[in-house]
């Protein structure tokens, strides 16, 4: 098996089919071809025209700046939690010095095979995996451009037939490895994962600026490790308290007082513990997002011994707890991400309202249906600059704003807001709803 992988490995790493790296006996030569993609069949072409794979739909993107915030665990339980909503589901664990899903998802085959020259992924549980992981073992020491190579033949050499979504989780960071990934594929939206502390919003940020680079939309933030979960023992004993003072106060006998109390502390305990929430870093940044960005697709996931477990078991949280209540989190950000997913397709411009500036009309801005005078919108900006970023109370003083204050420049910034440049030199985000939803801000 490990002869096989060391082979397979070879061959995609050195860009050749696996057949040209059998070994021969005596001084025959090894002929050495390129690897090249299996022509398209009829109909093919169109189908890669969405995402650049043939049959696949749609490709969704899950990434955060820096490692360690359970972007893994969070790409494999997606994928999971839209397998359970009816969907075809691939995983594609993107990177190649510490891949992940070789050991948080372990099929029962496990030997990669190779049809052709594309690979035939795994499966478990009726979604598709393919890995480096599962190819080859050991570490992997290589150069930039091999790695780009090696990226680019994962993605376009594995044959994953009809998915609905394909998730692809994304190596950590902001660099060429991921502009590769963006260019090689047609990606539909992306999901970042962070955690609550400040440094960490400062990485989304970083992640929300890539992907609007390069016209990916993104849909979903997690919040990782959020809170942790306690017996609220104080309301507890406080509910035991008011049920003694309420079925025992009106009995004389101290025998039966007795025995009355020792029921209610039973049936106590054999209820279900009432949990209270501790925050490990603060309380995160999710209002912000959505101040910010516009972003209402923000879930927090909590630090569960299980969810840690299943990572290392080979079985995801969702298919080894799939009744529990911290599975519900996982199937909310897959609801939301197919929903927003489905309203890009389906809607015009992606279901985003216009938004123009016209000079005419005293560069009046026209946001879908409605109008708004340069001065009103300016004065709805809640950058930091303008609005104090711990306690909400505006800094801009809606007076001191010019009178012909006016747009030089106005650009989409992802699937939930656009920013202003003005011209007198301030920059302003504004996520769509203020304008025309019924959260508007005052």
């Amino acid at each position: 098996m490990g002869y096989r992988r060391t082979l397979l490995a070879a061959a995609l790493c050195l860009g050749l089919p696996a057949t040209a790296l059998r070994p021969r006996v005596g001084r025959a030569a090894l002929r050495m071809s390129a690897l090249q993609q299996s022509p398209l069949e009829a109909g093919e072409e169109d189908q890669i025209i969405g995402t650049g794979i043939p049959g696949v739909q749609n490709i969704v993107a899950v990434s955060s700046c820096k490692g360690g915030v359970g972007k893994s665990t969070t790409a494999v339980n997606l994928a999971y939690a839209l397998r359970d909503m009816g969907h075809r589901v691939g995983i594609l664990d993107a990177d190649v010095f510490g891949p992940s899903l070789p050991t948080m998802v372990q099929p029962g085959e496990n030997v990669v095979q190779m049809e052709g020259n594309q690979f035939i992924p795994l499966e478990k549980d009726g979604v598709k995996l393919m890995s480096l992981g599962y190819v080859r073992d050991g570490v992997s020491i290589m150069r930039g451009p091999m790695v780009m190579q090696l990226i680019q033949q994962l993605v376009t050499l594995t044959a994953w037939g009809e998915l609905d979504y394909l998730v692809v989780d994304f190596p950590p960071g902001t660099g060429d490895v991921q502009l590769t990934l963006t260019q090689a594929l047609k990606i539909t939206a992306a999901v970042i994962v962070t955690t609550p502390q400040r440094l960490s919003f400062v990485d989304v940020v970083k992640g929300i600026d890539m992907f609007d680079t390069v016209g990916v939309p993104c849909v979903a933030v997690v919040e990782n490790m959020a809170y942790y979960e306690v017996p609220d023992v104080e309301r507890m004993a406080d509910d035991l308290r008011r049920r003694v003072a309420d079925e025992v106060a009106g009995l004389a006998d101290a025998s039966a007082a007795a025995e009355k109390v020792d029921e209610l502390i039973k049936e106590s305990l054999a209820e279900r513990p009432v949990f209270k929430r501790r925050r490990l870093f603060g309380k995160g940044h999710r209002q912000r997002l959505a101040d910010m960005w516009g972003i209402e697709n923000t879930v927090s996931l909590p630090v569960v011994d299980e969810i840690a477990q299943s990572g290392d078991s080979g079985t995801p949280y969702l298919v080894e707890h799939a009744e529990s209540s911290h599975a519900s989190a996982f199937r909310a950000l897959a609801a939301g991400v197919a929903e927003d997913v489905e309203e890009m397709a389906q809607a015009p411009n992606g279901g985003l309202p216009t938004v123009e500036s016209d000079p005419s009309k005293s560069n009046f801005l026209t946001i879908g249906d409605k109008e708004i005078s340069p001065v009103e919108l300016r004065a709805m900006c809640r950058c930091a600059l303008c609005v104090e970023e711990l306690t909400g109370k505006p800094l801009l003083d809606p007076d001191t704003i010019p009178a012909d204050i006016a747009p030089a420049s106005i650009a989409r910034v992802g699937r939930y807001a656009f920013a202003v440049d003005w011209n007198d030199g301030h920059k302003s985000l504004y996520p769509y709803r203020w304008i025309i939803g019924k959260d508007k801000a005052e």
